[in-house]
Protein backbone atom coordinates (compact mmCIF):
# COMPACT_ATOMS: atom_id res chain seq x y z
CA UNK A 1 0.00 0.00 0.00
CA UNK A 2 1.34 3.42 -0.95
CA UNK A 3 2.23 5.80 1.85
CA UNK A 4 0.67 8.87 0.27
CA UNK A 5 -2.81 8.12 1.57
CA UNK A 6 -4.40 7.68 -1.88
CA UNK A 7 -5.22 4.00 -1.38
CA UNK A 8 -7.75 3.48 1.37
CA UNK A 9 -9.66 0.21 1.24
CA UNK A 10 -9.00 -2.87 -0.86
CA UNK A 11 -6.92 -0.94 -3.38
CA UNK A 12 -9.70 1.59 -4.04
CA UNK A 13 -8.51 5.14 -4.68
CA UNK A 14 -10.16 7.60 -2.29
CA UNK A 15 -11.73 9.56 -5.16
CA UNK A 16 -13.19 6.30 -6.51
CA UNK A 17 -14.53 5.50 -3.08
CA UNK A 18 -16.22 8.88 -2.83
CA UNK A 19 -17.77 8.47 -6.28
CA UNK A 20 -19.00 4.91 -5.79
CA UNK A 21 -21.20 5.83 -2.87
CA UNK A 22 -22.23 3.40 -0.16
CA UNK A 23 -19.86 0.56 -1.01
CA UNK A 24 -20.32 -2.57 1.09
CA UNK A 25 -22.21 -0.65 3.75
CA UNK A 26 -19.83 2.30 4.01
CA UNK A 27 -21.28 5.42 5.56
CA UNK A 28 -21.52 7.91 2.69
CA UNK A 29 -22.68 11.38 3.62
CA UNK A 30 -23.36 14.08 1.08
CA UNK A 31 -23.53 17.68 2.24
CA UNK A 32 -27.25 18.42 2.17
CA UNK A 33 -29.25 20.61 4.57
CA UNK A 34 -30.12 17.49 6.57
CA UNK A 35 -27.19 15.08 6.55
CA UNK A 36 -28.28 11.70 5.26
CA UNK A 37 -26.79 8.27 5.88
CA UNK A 38 -27.56 6.24 2.78
CA UNK A 39 -27.66 2.71 4.16
CA UNK A 40 -29.12 1.12 7.26
CA UNK A 41 -25.97 -0.93 7.68
CA UNK A 42 -23.96 2.25 7.41
CA UNK A 43 -26.08 3.93 10.07
CA UNK A 44 -25.29 1.09 12.46
CA UNK A 45 -21.59 1.43 11.69
CA UNK A 46 -21.73 5.16 12.44
CA UNK A 47 -23.53 4.83 15.77
CA UNK A 48 -21.36 2.23 17.49
CA UNK A 49 -17.86 0.77 17.18
CA UNK A 50 -17.41 -2.75 15.79
CA UNK A 51 -17.27 -5.60 18.35
CA UNK A 52 -13.45 -5.75 18.22
CA UNK A 53 -13.32 -2.43 20.10
CA UNK A 54 -14.92 -3.04 23.48
CA UNK A 55 -14.32 0.40 24.92
CA UNK A 56 -17.30 2.67 25.60
CA UNK A 57 -15.08 5.70 26.21
CA UNK A 58 -13.61 8.11 23.69
CA UNK A 59 -9.81 8.26 23.51
CA UNK A 60 -7.83 10.84 25.47
CA UNK A 61 -4.99 12.66 23.69
CA UNK A 62 -1.90 14.63 24.71
CA UNK A 63 -2.77 18.13 26.03
CA UNK A 64 -0.70 19.77 23.26
CA UNK A 65 -3.44 18.87 20.77
CA UNK A 66 -6.13 20.61 22.79
CA UNK A 67 -7.56 23.94 21.79
CA UNK A 68 -8.22 25.65 18.49
CA UNK A 69 -5.10 26.91 16.68
CA UNK A 70 -4.92 30.68 17.37
CA UNK A 71 -4.21 31.37 13.69
CA UNK A 72 -7.59 29.85 12.78
CA UNK A 73 -10.52 32.17 12.13
CA UNK A 74 -13.13 32.63 9.45
CA UNK A 75 -11.34 33.19 6.12
CA UNK A 76 -8.03 32.10 7.68
CA UNK A 77 -5.03 31.27 5.46
CA UNK A 78 -5.48 28.36 3.07
CA UNK A 79 -4.81 25.09 4.85
CA UNK A 80 -5.94 22.53 7.41
CA UNK A 81 -6.69 23.25 11.08
CA UNK A 82 -6.86 20.39 13.56
CA UNK A 83 -7.52 20.30 17.29
CA UNK A 84 -8.95 18.13 20.06
CA UNK A 85 -11.53 19.33 22.58
CA UNK A 86 -13.20 16.15 23.74
CA UNK A 87 -13.76 15.47 20.04
CA UNK A 88 -11.48 16.05 17.05
CA UNK A 89 -12.25 19.00 14.79
CA UNK A 90 -10.80 19.30 11.28
CA UNK A 91 -11.38 22.53 9.35
CA UNK A 92 -10.26 23.91 6.02
CA UNK A 93 -10.45 27.59 5.18
CA UNK A 94 -10.22 30.03 2.31
CA UNK A 95 -9.42 33.74 2.38
CA UNK A 96 -12.11 36.14 1.17
CA UNK A 97 -11.97 36.44 -2.58
CA UNK A 98 -9.56 33.52 -2.85
CA UNK A 99 -9.45 30.94 -5.61
CA UNK A 100 -11.40 27.70 -5.47
CA UNK A 101 -9.50 24.85 -3.82
CA UNK A 102 -10.20 21.14 -3.46
CA UNK A 103 -9.22 19.51 -0.19
CA UNK A 104 -9.09 15.71 -0.10
CA UNK A 105 -7.77 13.40 2.55
CA UNK A 106 -7.95 10.20 4.54
CA UNK A 107 -7.81 9.85 8.31
CA UNK A 108 -6.98 6.29 9.34
CA UNK A 109 -6.39 4.28 12.50
CA UNK A 110 -6.12 0.72 13.77
CA UNK A 111 -8.75 1.77 16.29
CA UNK A 112 -12.21 3.04 15.44
CA UNK A 113 -13.42 6.41 14.13
CA UNK A 114 -17.01 7.25 14.99
CA UNK A 115 -19.41 10.09 15.72
CA UNK A 116 -18.59 11.88 12.46
CA UNK A 117 -20.56 15.12 12.03
CA UNK A 118 -20.31 17.78 9.30
CA UNK A 119 -19.49 21.44 9.81
CA UNK A 120 -21.06 23.80 7.26
CA UNK A 121 -20.65 21.36 4.35
CA UNK A 122 -22.34 22.27 1.08
CA UNK A 123 -23.93 20.07 -1.56
CA UNK A 124 -23.02 18.68 -3.99
CA UNK A 125 -19.23 18.98 -3.68
CA UNK A 126 -18.52 18.43 0.02
CA UNK A 127 -18.74 14.83 1.23
CA UNK A 128 -17.15 12.16 3.37
CA UNK A 129 -17.10 8.38 3.66
CA UNK A 130 -16.58 6.32 6.81
CA UNK A 131 -15.52 2.73 6.07
CA UNK A 132 -17.66 -0.08 7.58
CA UNK A 133 -14.91 -1.07 10.03
CA UNK A 134 -14.39 2.52 11.20
CA UNK A 135 -10.71 2.47 10.24
CA UNK A 136 -10.84 5.00 7.37
CA UNK A 137 -12.52 8.40 7.11
CA UNK A 138 -12.17 9.87 3.61
CA UNK A 139 -13.35 13.34 2.59
CA UNK A 140 -13.51 15.87 -0.21
CA UNK A 141 -14.26 19.56 0.38
CA UNK A 142 -14.41 22.40 -2.17
CA UNK A 143 -13.88 25.95 -0.89
CA UNK A 144 -13.92 29.44 -2.36
CA UNK A 145 -14.38 33.02 -1.22
CA UNK A 146 -13.91 32.92 2.54
CA UNK A 147 -15.53 29.54 3.21
CA UNK A 148 -14.73 27.44 6.27
CA UNK A 149 -15.94 23.83 6.30
CA UNK A 150 -14.96 20.58 7.96
CA UNK A 151 -15.88 17.58 10.07
CA UNK A 152 -15.83 16.54 13.71
CA UNK A 153 -15.25 12.99 14.96
CA UNK A 154 -14.15 10.89 17.91
CA UNK A 155 -12.07 7.74 18.22
CA UNK A 156 -11.89 4.67 20.42
CA UNK A 157 -9.19 2.02 20.88
CA UNK A 158 -6.80 4.18 18.81
CA UNK A 159 -3.14 4.62 19.76
CA UNK A 160 -2.68 7.01 16.84
CA UNK A 161 -4.40 8.69 13.93
CA UNK A 162 -2.79 9.04 10.50
CA UNK A 163 -3.65 12.12 8.43
CA UNK A 164 -3.00 12.09 4.66
CA UNK A 165 -4.05 15.58 3.56
CA UNK A 166 -4.03 16.92 0.02
CA UNK A 167 -4.68 20.30 -1.56
CA UNK A 168 -5.70 20.40 -5.23
CA UNK A 169 -4.51 16.84 -5.82
CA UNK A 170 -1.11 17.08 -4.10
CA UNK A 171 0.08 16.55 -0.52
CA UNK A 172 -0.22 19.86 1.27
CA UNK A 173 2.85 21.58 2.68
CA UNK A 174 3.38 20.87 6.37
CA UNK A 175 3.49 24.65 6.88
CA UNK A 176 -0.17 24.77 5.82
CA UNK A 177 -1.29 22.45 8.62
CA UNK A 178 -1.89 23.96 12.08
CA UNK A 179 -2.53 21.73 15.10
CA UNK A 180 -3.69 22.57 18.62
CA UNK A 181 -3.37 25.68 20.77
CA UNK A 182 0.34 25.97 19.93
CA UNK A 183 -0.18 26.28 16.15
CA UNK A 184 2.05 23.22 15.69
CA UNK A 185 3.08 22.05 12.22
CA UNK A 186 3.68 18.34 11.57
CA UNK A 187 7.16 17.17 10.63
CA UNK A 188 5.82 15.93 7.30
CA UNK A 189 2.63 15.09 5.40
CA UNK A 190 1.21 12.48 5.78
CA UNK A 191 1.69 12.58 9.55
CA UNK A 192 0.66 10.76 12.71
CA UNK A 193 -0.91 12.11 15.87
CA UNK A 194 0.01 9.69 18.66
CA UNK A 195 -1.94 9.57 21.88
CA UNK A 196 1.00 10.08 24.24
CA UNK A 197 3.39 12.11 22.03
CA UNK A 198 3.51 15.86 22.45
CA UNK A 199 4.30 16.56 18.78
CA UNK A 200 2.74 15.32 15.53
CA UNK A 201 5.20 13.30 13.45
Amino acid sequence: MADDGDTVVGGIDRRQLLKRGAVAGAVLVWAVPTVEVLTAQGAAAASAPPPRCNSDKDDLWHPNYRGRPPVFHNAAPVGYYLWHHGIWSLRVSEVHGGATHIYTGTISTAGVILGVTPYQLHAPHDRYVLSPDGHFLTFEFVTHGGMTVGIDFTSRCADNLRFALDLDGHPISRQQVWIGHGDMHPARVPFYVRKHDDQPG
